[in-house]
């Protein structure tokens, strides 16, 4: 009878191909599960398991061995073919072990029927040849072996090289548990776990089988329940159980465990990310006689998790797989040479290995070669074909198979159009657990193809498809948020799912991710990574985005400007997009504004470009009397209009304020459109509107719309009239919105407006109104000054100080509260030296000088211990007063005084050291100024702290960083340079970093 090691060994390799089956994930798009999704706490070995299990080889006699088995000893030829067979002693050689297990299996060897039969399914040697495997198995059982009984049930229940049937198999397999055997109870306990022919899983059942199997001494048993119990099949985790099963099966030198231990650390979600370790154990479990484990490790090297992506190792990786019978590994080979290596390839190369892969019956070879087959590469296009090999992967049980003939019913390639159908296939391939397929499933949903249109549905099943790692998925995710149809329009969520597209390879995407960077949709504009993206896009082929491009080419914006170049391009798309035409002819025109150009943009207006027809209407409104026609200009206008062509609402509220003056209802056109202009974000059309209502002008007048309109005014983009607007909504006795006076304030000091910066900068000083933060109003207050310089530092310092001079400040007690803010003010000019020399003595004196104020006063307070922390050395009695004052601050809600505490706890400065309360206070914080919670991801993503109330510490810092924010850019930088130095993410952060550094500098 075969030996227990042997059978576990064996079972290891060939049930179900759960263990060491591979899909190709870079040809198929399927994931490479190992039965962890994630991984666990951190637990390792001392030493090396890979040393620890070189050591204990069994030390064989080859020599003696080899001449025994030439003279023809059956047990020597069988010990020879399993040696060359799992690498004992010797390095694994299929070829040899097949010759030395089929004279033995001649000369009725039972023990060599079962590996032989083992290399004949798995394709070892040669090509797969389940038909072989199976007459093997029958002839070992018939010989009283029961582990190839086991597989020949399974096999009866695959249908594999044998007719299907699956209540046989069951029969059989039950019929062996009945007797405990260990290969029959894990095999049940499989299908248990899966759901047999559409029957519901029953994981209690399945933890009860694996149980049964392990008593029997079953090698593999403790994985597959280990595996129960994380995926939290069980009812609550158990970690302290899923270590003792993994620990108990790696102990017996199952290459499973390797690959779950190799996967723990290689995720790094629960225990600190480990690529050398992960390496080590997949060297393991390749030891082992895991050729998945080899191809793991190619993926290593090709994806540069272990630093430099080097592809020739990967490659070498991928042969030894391939030279071990694996399938896999010459459709990895394939996949390598036709995308990474294709200048250097004979395509023929390529059809080669992936033709290898078909024979020996891996699936993800048969998609490989349909794709081939459907793109024309290596071979002549043709759809029939294709769909054969993905007809034959379905067949083998590549669940994206059923995809790939989704998509050739869906587009019509090499089949009629068959909408019905192509649901249908998704919808298998869904079910076979493909949730990559829910993104094509949503498709027809949203088109209304082959069934009823349901947006909701749709979104729901690119959402699944997204989760699952479809690039797809993501795309028509943001493209759905990206134009507001089937949700509302959201681009923060856009900019999101486009990147996620992005970094899953998906193409299309980088045009969307130009249009966020170049016009600012849901993050801060961004020239240099609009002009990254647009580049990858044409790249590629995407030729809509030259027009942007040559709009940044033309303003020298993200780069030199580049005039020609921009010409270059516009001329490129004239063929084809009429705005481009109109583009040309608006250079030329601004090249020789004398010419006659209408010309020009008459003939790009008639081929569809609406930018061109309302240069044309300008002719027609403001040209000479040859042009001049007011009535064709109304009649164009309104043309766009009903096509909510935004730029010519402006033109029309003109129109009908100063032209067409004669008819009756102009008047309220005028302020119809004029209003629609500036609620489009017409600084013109909002200028317009407020002095009409400021003087009447063929309206009635009205301070409560002047004032309106002076705030739309302000905010859209006007410095001066959203510093006044700010200033009326301040002082109004009615309206008192915070929120919309500190926009206006903002958008004036952010333009420079000087009585905005102070006023805006002593509301941040004082949080009376706005949130106490003190850093960001001395920050405005140096902007301030360095916009104005000495010209206006007078005016600064008196704003701050009021006019008083130094020295009777200093001798004022029991004054104003306006003469304690102002003492205050110049205690903070004095301590940062704004606009006048740096003095921290007299700075502390006048906020020592009325302490009875400080109750009502945290930035006293808070500058108080700035001071204090400032001095060199500082006595004890200081820090004990600083610290007192910094925690007054931060209970009554000061914000600048909630952040500096928790950083002291952060960096234990003063304090001892203690994140948890480092980040309840910058929690807190963050509440008032969201920009805090930045250092609550950093603490989250430093494994210092955990996540609580749905934190998304990567989301968090990610949203800062598109905003521009330093902090959050270099702590992505430095948490991916880590996790995936060569990866998508930190490429993109490192962009950013490099820009906002060239930016600053």
């Amino acid at each position: 009878m075969i030996s227990r090691v042997l059978s576990g060994f064996l079972l290891t390799g060939v049930c179900l191909g759960l263990a060491t089956g591979v899909t190709a994930a870079p040809i198929s798009g399927q994931g490479r599960s190992t039965g962890f999704g994630e991984a666990l706490e951190e637990r390792g070995f001392q030493r090396s398991a890979l040393d620890e299990y070189r050591t204990n080889v069994e030390s064989i006699d080859f020599d003696a061995l080899r001449a025994q088995a030439e003279q023809g000893d059956a047990e020597a030829q069988y010990k020879l073919g399993e040696a060359f067979w799992r690498g004992f002693g010797v390095e694994i050689d299929y070829e040899r072990a097949h010759h030395w297990l089929s004279k033995a299996a001649a000369q009725q060897h039972v023990d060599a029927l079962v590996p032989l039969a083992v290399m004949y399914e798995r394709g070892h040697h040669d090509i797969a040849d389940s038909k072989r495997a199976a007459e093997l198995y029958f002839e070992a059982s018939q010989q009283g072996d029961d582990w190839a009984l086991a597989q020949l049930a399974r096999l009866y229940i695959a249908g594999k090289g044998i007719r299907q049937d699956v209540s046989y198999g069951l029969k059989l397999l039950h019929q062996l548990a009945d007797l405990e055997h260990y290969a029959a109870l894990v095999y049940l306990g499989d299908y248990a776990e899966e759901g047999l022919e559409g029957e519901a899983p029953d994981y209690q059942r399945a933890a009860d089988y694996f149980e049964r199997a392990r008593a029997a001494g079953s090698e593999i048993a403790s994985s597959r329940l280990a595996d129960l119990i994380y995926a939290g099949r069980l009812g609550d985790l158990d970690m302290e159980r899923v270590f003792a099963l993994l620990d108990e099966e790696l102990n017996r030198g199952s290459f499973n465990a390797a690959l779950s231990l190799a996967q723990i650390y290689l995720d790094g979600v629960h225990v600190p990310k480990d690529v050398k370790k992960a390496l080590e154990y997949y060297e393991l479990a390749a030891d082992w006689g895991s050729s998945y484990a080899l191809l793991e490790i190619g993926v290593l090297y090709e994806e540069g998790a272990l630093g430099e992506v080097n592809y020739k190792r990967a490659e070498d990786y991928y042969q030894l797989a391939r030279e071990r019978g694996d399938g896999d590994g010459a459709a990895y080979l394939g996949y390598l040479k036709r995308f990474l290596y294709s200048e250097d390839v004979d395509p023929s190369e390529v059809i080669t290995l992936f033709e290898e892969s078909v024979a020996r019956g891996a699936h993800a070879g048969m998609v490989a070669l349909g794709d081939c087959y459907r793109d024309g590469y290596g071979v002549e296009m043709d759809h029939l074909k294709a769909n054969a090999f993905y007809q034959m992967a379905v067949e083998a049980g590549s669940s994206f198979a059923l995809v790939r003939l989704g998509n050739a019913y869906d587009e019509g390639l090499g089949v009629e159009i068959d909408y019905p159908k192509a649901l249908q296939l998704y919808q298998k391939a869904v079910d076979a657990g493909d949730g990559q397929a829910n993104a094509d499933l949503g498709f027809l949903y949203e088109q209304g193809y082959g069934t009823e249109k349901d947006q909701v549905k749709a979104r729901e099943l690119y959402e699944k498809g997204s989760e699952a790692g479809s690039a797809f998925g993501a795309y028509r995710l943001g493209l759905i948020f990206y134009y507001g149809d089937g949700a509302e329009q959201d681009y923060s969520q856009s900019l999101k799912q486009f990147h996620t597209a992005a970094r899953r390879g998906n193409q299309s995407a980088a045009v969307y991710l130009g249009y966020h960077y170049h016009y600012g949709q849901g993050v801060a504009a961004d020239p240099f990574e609009a002009r990254y993206w647009y580049e990858q896009a044409l790249t590629i082929g995407i030729e809509s985005v030259k027009m942007n491009l040559a709009f940044l080419e033309e303003d020298g914006l993200g780069g030199p400007r580049n005039l020609s170049r921009a010409k270059q391009l516009y001329r490129e798309s004239s063929a084809s997009d009429p705005d481009a035409q109109f583009e040309l002819a608006r250079l030329e025109a601004d090249e020789d504004p004398a010419g006659d150009h209408l010309r020009a943009f008459e003939q790009a207006a008639q081929k569809g470009s609406k930018a061109a027809q309302l240069r044309a209407i300008h002719h027609y409104m403001y040209g000479d009397e040859r042009v001049q026609d007011l009535e064709r200009a109304e009649k164009l206008l309104l043309e766009l209009a009903a096509d909510e062509y935004a730029d010519a609402y402006v033109y029309l509220g003109i129109l009908y304020d100063e032209m067409i003056v004669d008819r009756a209802g102009t008047p309220d056109e005028a302020v119809k459109w004029l209003s629609k202009a500036a609620h489009n974000g017409n600084i013109f059309a909002a200028r317009r509107l407020a002095l009409k209502y400021e003087q009447g002008d063929q309206v009635e007048a009205s301070n409560e719309k002047f004032v309106y309109w002076r705030q739309i005014l302000g905010l859209n983009g006007k410095p001066g009239a959203a510093f006044d607007a700010a200033y009326d909504l301040e002082y109004s006795r009615i309206d008192q919105d915070m929120k919309l006076q500190e926009q206006l304030y903002t958008i004036a000091a952010n333009a420079g407006v000087l009585g905005a910066q102070l006023t805006l900068a002593k509301k941040y000083i004082f949080g009376s109104e706005y949130p106490g933060d003190y850093e960001r109003g001395v920050a405005l207050l140096r902007e301030a000054v360095r916009l104005h310089g000495g010209t206006q530092a007078y005016r600064i310092t008196t704003s701050l100080s009021g006019g008083v001079p130094l020295h009777k400040m200093l001798k004022q007690e029991d004054g104003y509260y306006r003469d304690w803010d102002r003492k205050v003010l110049t205690a903070i000019n004095l301590l940062h030296g704004i606009t006048v020399p740096k003095n921290a003595e007299i700075a502390e004196k006048l906020i020592r000088s009325e302490p009875d104020r400080w109750e009502f006063s945290p930035e006293a307070r808070y500058t108080l211990a700035t001071l204090i922390f400032a001095k060199e050395n500082p006595s004890a009695d200081e820090i004990e007063e600083a610290l007192q004052e910094l925690t007054i601050t931060a209970n009554s809600g000061y914000v600048s005084g909630q952040r500096k505490l928790a950083e002291l706890y952060e960096q234990g400065q003063h304090v001892e050291q203690d994140y948890r309360k480092a980040a309840l206070w910058y929690r807190i914080a963050g509440s008032k100024v969201p920009s805090v919670m930045v250092h609550v991801a950093g603490l989250i993503l430093d494994g210092k702290v955990t996540a609580t109330y749905g934190e998304d510490a990567l989301g968090i810092l990610s949203a800062a960083a598109e905003m521009r924010n330093a902090f959050a850019v270099n702590v992505l930088v430095t948490y991916w340079a880590e996790q995936a130095p060569n990866g998508y993410e930190h490429k993109r952060w490192l962009r950013r970093q490099k820009q906002m550094s060239m930016v600053s500098s």
